[in-house]
């Protein structure tokens, strides 16, 4: 005899932890949470840093690649030593808006490593020899990435959506990482690496306010004279005709549908992602059931918010052989109008919801997790106080608002429409079903 099927528990949304905050005399925002789950602290340190032209883009990027070379007290040789000796490690990032320091260690030994992080923004050196080898290792690397359909496609998307906003720039370009020289960097840094506007957290066994008041010591001496950039608002977006980057030879196509996103702060932002988790967020979505399970034309079609500091997108995509792709692109479609004509029901709805809070709760059980969740929080103006009310309007969202939503946000009207593959083989298909505007990856034909 077969034991029966238990019951799916209650969905409980996750109890959020208490937060400590303090800001810096030099508009540092310090922010730490008691996670005592294992003896460690992470640390995120985010500074904003957008990148208003190609040049810009290309120095934070190597920037980023060569922060820890050396400070004129110790070489990345000793620094990484410093890192381990703590049980720790110390890396850098860099994205279109930001740089993110993100550390770890012994929690006992945070204030250690946030010495070691105060003596890299205050004296980073950027050694000729040591910029010489890393800009040669990330050009190599980005010249690798350019070639991938994926990153040919998210650039031309980009274009698409903000022609010549800085966000419509692409991927980062090798050839002007090329010609960054010591220079660039030192003079980046004293621009972009400095605490106004920025945000620091640290989360683990450690008791808050001794945590603020180690770190606050530590960056005591860090300041700059550098000037907070705020990038101008992304354009509208207007479909247009779609947009086919030619690819010779291409056997599939990458298909891209996109448009501006419901940002985080929206009063419909939980009814949006319930949506665009329905339409194409998780395995059991429409697009998935479509393309995938019923017409086998892609692996993983999916659907996605994006958050940008200047602006939200929403981008829909799926990879299929290149002879469907007319037949993809009309069923993404399709699938797309009945968000429309026929919303998430109330078993479908919860069905996402449930995906969504789980994979939420799942995001803050962890030290690292919380850390980078609030910070990039923190990055858009947010903070807990804020998710505690996405969690309450996820778990609250009733059918009409995710209707009301998808007709807002998922309209196939206002999505613009990216592929890369073989025009040749692509465009003939698309014969009226849709105007086709051919392009190379780097210049309209």
């Amino acid at each position: 005899m077969t034991s029966p099927i238990p019951d799916v528990p209650v969905l409980r949304p996750p109890r959020l932890p208490r937060v400590t905050t303090a800001a810096t005399a030099t508009g540092l925002a310090v922010v730490a949470v008691r996670r005592p789950a294992v003896p460690m602290a992470e640390l995120r340190l985010r500074l904003p840093a957008p990148s208003r032209t190609a040049a810009e883009r290309a120095t934070t990027a190597l920037l980023a690649r060569t922060l820890l070379a050396g400070t004129g007290a110790a070489d990345d040789l000793a620094i990484a030593r410093a890192v381990q000796e703590i049980g720790g490690s110390l890396t850098v990032g860099a994205s279109r808006d930001d740089i993110v320091v993100s550390g770890r260690a012994l929690a006992r030994h945070l204030p250690r490593l946030a010495a070691i992080v105060a003596d890299v923004l205050r004296g980073a050196a950027y050694p000729t020899d040591r910029v010489r080898n890393r800009r040669e290792r990330l050009r190599s690397e980005l010249v690798i990435r350019r070639a991938n359909p994926d990153t040919i496609a998210a650039d031309a998307v980009g274009r698409r959506l903000y022609g010549r906003h800085p966000y419509g720039l692409g991927s980062v370009d090798p050839d002007r990482v090329a010609r960054i020289g010591r220079g660039a960097l030192v003079a980046r840094h004293e621009a972009a690496v400095h605490p106004a506007g920025g945000s620091l957290v640290v989360v683990g066994a450690l008791r808050p306010a001794a945590a603020v008041a180690a770190v606050a010591e530590a960056l005591a001496g860090w300041d700059g004279t550098g000037t907070q950039l705020e990038l101008p608002p992304p354009p509208v977006v207007r479909p247009g005709p779609v947009v086919v980057v030619d690819r010779p030879g291409a056997v599939q196509s990458n298909l891209r549908f996109a448009s501006a996103g419901p940002r985080r702060a929206a009063p419909d932002y939980a009814a949006a992602t319930l949506a665009t988790v329905a339409l194409g967020g998780y395995f059991s979505s429409r697009l998935v059931a479509n393309l995938r399970e019923d017409k086998g034309y892609t692996y993983s079609p999916r659907a996605a918010i994006r958050h940008l500091a200047a602006g939200s997108q929403i981008v829909v995509g799926a990879e299929v052989a290149t002879e469907v792709t007319a037949a993809a692109f009309h069923e993404a479609h399709y699938e797309l109008g009945r968000m429309i004509t026929g919303p998430p029901d109330g078993a479908e709805l919860d069905s996402a919801r449930r995906y969504r809070i789980g994979m939420l709760t799942t995001s803050l059980q962890t030290q690292g997790g919380l850390a980078s969740q609030l910070s990039s929080l923190l990055a858009g103006g947010l903070d807990l106080a804020w998710l505690r009310r996405h969690l309450r309007d996820l778990a609250t969202a009733a059918p009409g608002d995710a209707a009301a939503a998808a007709r807002r946000w998922l309209a196939p009207e206002r999505l613009a429409t990216v592929m890369v593959g073989d025009a040749a083989r692509i465009v003939p298909q698309l014969e009226g079903l849709a105007e086709v505007e051919v392009v190379t990856a780097t210049r309209r034909t």
